[in-house]
């Protein structure tokens, strides 16, 4: 690897080696990348729809048994029902 200070610009001379050895780290770097797509989209975005569904499922039963129904308690309840409506939607395609 050359350096010139002056022109602030980095030059690389690539042997055969060198290229073979970039092809397999850009491989190991693609399928790391596709095991974090995984985790990510996968895993944990089931995890925290599975816990939306639970948390929206108990706020309204919570709000429908409760003795005074007040505006903001059925808001609260239409809020958790069309929330969980999307969660269902959402994880239906």
């Amino acid at each position: 690897m050359e350096v010139d200070a002056d022109n602030a610009t980095v030059s690389y001379n690539l042997t055969h080696g060198d290229m073979d050895a970039a092809a397999a780290a850009a491989a190991a770097n693609k399928g790391y990348q596709k095991s974090m797509e995984f985790v990510f989209e996968v895993v944990l975005l089931s995890v925290v729809g599975v816990f939306g569904i639970v948390g929206n499922v108990a706020a309204v039963v919570l709000f429908s048994k409760q003795g005074i129904q007040l505006k903001f308690h059925r808001l609260m309840m239409m809020l958790a029902v069309f929330d969980l409506i999307y969660i269902l939607l959402r994880y239906s395609n």
